[in-house]
């Protein structure tokens, strides 16, 4: 706490810092980059110096842009990069197009199986002959 009486003088200075948020908002990989600018400030000294009762001035305050700057950045997970996360695009689109098509593929092999097969065909007797399909 600064004492602001009569014969002391208070010197406060403070730092501007530059803040440079990088923005990857796109869930497309071939999204943009954008980019905001903001300032924080930061009490860099702050001294009470006593001084005779004939100073007019009780506080000196200056505000001066420090030469460093901090880089921030988000990413938005995106559609590819969950894919990747959870095994790899190759497998889960694999996984998918078997459950989509895996169906359809086994009833025709059964289809086409049974239609490859030999055919029994029963005489009145109860006698069979096998009859190939050429």
């Amino acid at each position: 706490m600064v004492p602001l009486k009569s014969g002391m003088f208070s010197d406060t200075g403070y730092r501007m810092r530059e803040n440079i948020f990088y923005k990857y908002d796109n869930y497309a990989p071939w999204g943009t980059v954008t980019t905001q600018k903001f300032y924080d400030v930061e009490l860099f000294s702050s001294d009470s110096i006593p001084v005779t009762d004939e100073y007019p001035v009780l506080v000196e305050m200056y505000i001066r842009v420090k030469v460093d700057s901090i880089g921030h950045s988000r990413k938005v997970y995106a559609m590819m990069d969950w894919l990747g996360s959870i095994g790899g695009i190759r497998d889960v689109l694999m996984e998918m197009l078997s459950a989509f098509f895996g169906g359809y593929c086994a009833f025709n092999a059964t289809l086409q199986t049974f239609g490859k097969m030999s055919v029994l065909e029963l005489k009145d007797d109860g006698s069979g002959e096998i009859m190939s399909e050429e």
